[in-house]
């Protein structure tokens, strides 16, 4: 059996796009956000460039919570969920009364989390 080899990298690549020059250049980080749809945009933590995200493994049935900064594509974990998994626009985040609320399966349910800085 012959096999064609695949040009590209291995994994995926991600560049940022200057629109003034047209130059391009590669990043690194955190981007399973930024690939989830949604018809709303991410809920600012009242921090610049810095949004509530949560980045499911629906492999192992758990979601990730946490700050995603956009400047840096940086994610910083503030919860994990075992045993349920769902995407950022299925969530808001009630900080003053650190609660976290999720659509899950039809249901609204409501989640304690630890004051974060």
């Amino acid at each position: 059996i012959t096999r064609k080899k695949t040009t590209g990298p291995q994994r995926p690549e991600y560049y940022l796009l200057d629109p003034a020059t047209g130059e391009t250049r590669l990043v690194s980080g955190e981007f399973a956000p930024l690939r989830q749809e949604g018809k709303r945009f991410f809920q600012p933590t009242g921090k610049a460039n810095e949004f509530w995200a949560a980045i499911p493994d629906r492999a192992k049935n758990q979601t990730q919570v946490g700050r995603y900064n956009l400047k840096d594509f940086s994610f910083q974990t503030v919860l994990d969920l075992p045993h349920i998994s769902f995407e950022s626009m299925e969530m808001w985040v009630d900080e003053a009364g650190s609660k976290l609320y999720v659509v899950y399966e039809s249901q609204l349910l409501r989640l304690p989390i630890t004051k974060t800085n």
